[in-house]
């Protein structure tokens, strides 16, 4: 029988430990953006993993210490391997070999990490039995436990720091609201207010973008939003160059405060200053940026199977923007992306939530629907028809992603002017819609300071709403001009700029 034969439970607790304290990092810094059931999944599925390859290893092997010690190195490799791929392949892929094809490129990448884990078996079956077992206990344990440490350490800095920042931004922005309250109507007794959508399309360009960038001419969706009333300002750009920073600024009508750091996104998403005032005169909040498979069933009354439900529960856990999933398949985006059942999740997610949209306007009482669309944000996943989309591998790699960004523009054009149409015709009041881009697409990967603040911004501000409107208007003014027209406040417009740290 060979040494390290006989059964020990740390060899088999430990695996499992370090599979699970990645997943238990990332909730102890963000407990409040990661749901319980999320975590609860997330733990589940890693830790029956770690077992799982620790009794694969075991077996191919013939020794439950080899099968403990090559389950760690494993795991290590696999939380490790962006790093490792930025850091070392990627360098090493550039130097040696043509890197202007994507799919040439991933492929010789995904090469080298196989066969450093090949090289990280063999090893461990050629010198793994020199090792004694109390050096193993050491070896995994003691920085494991200095890693959760650090971790709660951490969060109780963080945490205090959050709490100290939230506190900083109420102070400035109870101001603001002070200002508001006093402005808006102090009844809504038959005011017939319009319902309002306010719909993100993520990465969505503005015509001189795809014109010059990808010789593509949108200007035909375009005229389809003016047939239907929409007005677009030709001199427009976003505020910021991030969904965080943009959407933060956008929902709270102002821009970010520079003194106040970290800036709590969080806090200003969850309580921003446009559904806390609509929720004032009466209107009901729905917010479809997060999926949220409650509001689906008892908002919107969609009957849907049980099946259907954990389906969608797993779109979350893997893509919804504070979920755990998301966080860890996104780090490996270089690799995963191309695995269908990843892109197939991200279709279905984009087209339930444009029937959640659809479904919305079947409600009675005024309402603000916020939509969050990631969609034409990369990864690419439909062509023009609605079919899967696959990229080129054939093509330059920056070549492949213009085109990629292209179709799925094509294709979110042809639903949102769908979702438009249901959206006038079940309005019993012609609706206000904001149609905006949060921010441009850059191609350029943060090179560039023009790609990623050209943006699409439509409006349909009916009773007189659309002659408020100016050319150089940007986001951060936006619900500004609705709330002067519509609600009688009398706010005045911020000076339209791109806010970066220059600026």
């Amino acid at each position: 029988m060979e040494e390290h034969s006989t059964f020990k439970f740390t060899w088999l607790l430990q695996p499992v430990l370090i599979a699970a304290s990645p997943i238990i990092h990332m909730f102890v810094l963000n407990p409040d953006g990661i749901s319980k059931s999320h975590l609860f999944f997330a733990l589940t599925i890693t830790t029956a993993a770690a077992a799982i390859l620790f009794l694969l290893s075991s077996l191919f092997y013939r020794s439950l210490f080899k099968g403990a010690l090559v389950t760690n190195i494993l795991i290590f490799l696999f939380y490790a391997s962006v790093p490792i791929i930025h850091n070392l392949l990627v360098p090493i892929s550039k130097y040696y070999f043509d890197f202007t094809i994507a799919g040439i490129r991933i492929l010789r990448i995904k090469s080298m990490l196989l066969i450093l884990v090949l090289v990280t078996l063999f090893l461990v079956h050629r010198y793994a039995t020199k090792l004694k077992s109390d050096f193993f206990l050491k070896l995994f344990i003691f920085p494991l436990l200095l890693f959760f440490a650090i971790s709660l350490a951490k969060r109780t800095q963080t945490v205090q720091k959050s709490n100290s920042t939230v506190e900083q931004y109420n102070n400035l922005n109870q101001t603001f609201r002070d200002t508001v309250l006093k402005q808006l109507p102090q009844t809504t007794k038959n005011k017939n207010f319009p319902d309002i959508y306010f719909i993100i399309l993520d990465c969505y360009n503005s015509q001189e973008y795809y014109s010059k960038m990808c010789g593509f001419d949108n200007t035909p969706f375009l005229d389809q939003l003016k047939s239907r009333g929409f007005h677009i300002p030709v001199k427009t750009h976003s505020n910021y160059g991030a969904t965080l920073q943009s959407l933060s600024s956008i929902l709270n009508m102002n821009y970010l405060p520079k003194h106040i750091q970290p800036t709590p996104f969080e806090h200003m998403w969850k309580n921003n200053n446009v559904s806390f005032f609509l929720k004032k005169l009466g209107y009901k909040y729905l917010d479809l940026y997060r999926n949220s498979l409650e509001q689906c069933k008892n908002n919107l009354k969609c009957n849907r199977s049980l099946w259907q439900e954990l389906k969608h529960e797993l779109n979350l856990f893997c893509f919804d923007y504070y979920s755990i999933g998301r966080y860890f398949l996104q780090a490996w985006t270089p690799l995963y992306q191309f695995i269908s059942f990843y892109k197939e999740s991200l279709r279905q997610t984009i087209k339930l939530k444009l029937n959640m949209l659809n479904e919305s306007t079947k409600l009675q009482s005024q309402k603000f629907v916020y939509a969050h669309f990631m969609i034409p944000h990369p990864p690419h996943v439909f062509t023009e028809d609605g079919s899967p989309f696959s990229p080129d591998n054939s093509k330059p790699e920056l070549e492949s992603a213009l085109y990629g960004h292209v179709e799925s523009t094509k294709y979110v054009n042809r639903e949102i002017i769908k979702s438009i149409d249901i959206i006038l015709k079940n309005s019993k009041t012609p609706p206000i819609i904001i149609l905006q881009g949060d921010h441009g697409y850059d191609y350029t990967y943060g090179k560039s300071n023009w790609s990623k603040y050209q943006i699409l911004n439509s409006y349909h501000l009916p009773q007189g709403g659309n002659k408020k409107l100016y050319p150089s208007i940007t986001p951060v003014n936006s619900f500004r001009i609705i709330f002067n027209h519509y609600f009688g406040t009398k706010l005045p417009l911020l000076v339209d700029r791109i806010a970066t740290k220059e600026n």
